[in-house]
């Protein structure tokens, strides 16, 4: 190397390693070529093997972490200059992306909801410039099809290949998230059940928050008529014009809500056009067909032992209802047989009281 930067007048590098008191030195060795050329040249020598054993250890414990993460059943995720620096196959199925790949490079926005981002950007940038920001909180997630999540997150500040980044460990509590929602839900449902006897109220208000807390297209309450047998719907809620089902009906044994009475429990299906064997009325079949909303599940309403209708859900063809879902429509039936039962038994005593006053006084 002496003799090619003496003869180019290029200057050049050399790292080379020796003994030096019974224990291996790096030293690093500057030759900058001096005029005239090809003659002399100055070399500057210095000791880096403390640098090099520093990069070393800093290689060595990435690659550890690497390995730890990417075999941790927890999602895992390194931010740096707000793009996705790494991330673990953990992190990848929780947000529904195949691999790594399809997120190293992204922004880290990519796996927020857009409602969120002003909120964890801030808590980014204080992070950065050292000011106080949480270290755990909860925030709403998108996956990669474009459904929520809820998610878990702990964040750290940590050096990636030798710069600042921040480290995230997510987990997914979307099903803890709903329980307590859900909770909540029915307990203000149990609340205005007993500060009011509007049906109607009380019922609306018990399907918007189902369509919510169960990601739904609509939701319905049909009553059983008792002069005619049919399925009558009562209300509605949800997208695409949920009034126009009110008054709907259904004759006996159409629908999975006649299954659902008949078999005294929820039932769903993940597409009810595709089922030849359960018979739907017209109005049904083209009003799924234009809002494909034919993933549908039905529980009975059931008042003192006694079958008076159901409850239905409908949501986006080829959805699969988990048992979780199963449980919590089990639970706003019996809410809402409840607030049917109570304005039901409201209105039998004002007929009472009503016929009361039309008899004559004797």
């Amino acid at each position: 190397m002496l003799t090619t930067a003496t003869l180019t007048g290029t200057p050049g590098t050399l790292e080379h390693t020796a003994a030096v008191g019974g224990f291996e030195r790096t030293f690093e060795a500057r030759l900058v070529p001096l005029e005239p050329p090809g003659r002399q040249a100055l070399i500057v020598v210095r000791d880096v093997s403390d640098r090099r054993r520093a990069e070393q250890a800093l290689r060595d414990s990435e690659a550890r972490y690497r390995a730890l993460a990417e075999g941790s059943i927890e999602g895992i995720c390194i931010v740096q200059d707000g793009l996705i620096r790494f991330a673990n196959q953990a992190l990848c199925d929780i947000f529904g992306y195949a691999g790594p790949d399809a997120l190293l490079g992204q922004p880290a926005l990519i796996l927020d909801a857009p409602e969120e981002h002003d909120r964890l950007k801030s808590y980014r940038l204080r992070r950065l410039r050292g000011e106080p920001a949480p270290k755990r909180y909860e925030y709403k997630g998108i996956r990669a099809d474009g459904k929520p999540l809820w998610i878990e997150n702990l964040v750290t500040v940590l050096s990636w290949e030798g710069r600042t980044a921040i480290l995230t460990t997510k987990q997914d509590v979307t099903d803890r998230k709903r329980a307590q929602e859900a909770a909540a839900a029915l307990a203000d449902i149990g609340r205005e059940l007993a500060g009011t006897l509007d049906l109607n109220e009380v019922v609306a208000r018990t399907l918007e928050r189902l369509v919510h807390l169960l990601s739904v297209g609509r939701a319905g309450v049909y009553i059983v008529d008792p002069g005619s047998g049919r399925l009558r719907c009562l209300a509605a809620a949800g997208e695409a014009s949920p009034e126009a089902a009110v008054g709907r009906e259904m004759a006996p044994g159409q629908g999975l809500m006649w299954k659902a009475i008949t078999l005294g429990q929820v039932v769903a299906s993940p597409d009810l056009l595709s089922e030849p064997a359960i018979e739907q009325p017209e109005w049904a079949i083209a009003m799924n067909r234009a809002h494909g909303l034919s993933a549908v599940m039905a529980a009975p309403l059931a008042i003192r032992g006694r079958t008076v209708g159901a409850l239905m859900v409908g949501d986006v063809r080829g959805r699969h209802y988990s048992e979780d879902d199963h449980r919590l429509l089990a639970a706003f039936a019996d809410h809402a047989a409840v607030a049917l039962d109570h304005a039901w038994r409201f209105r039998e005593l004002e007929d009472r009281l009503d016929a009361l006053k039309a008899a004559p006084q004797g």
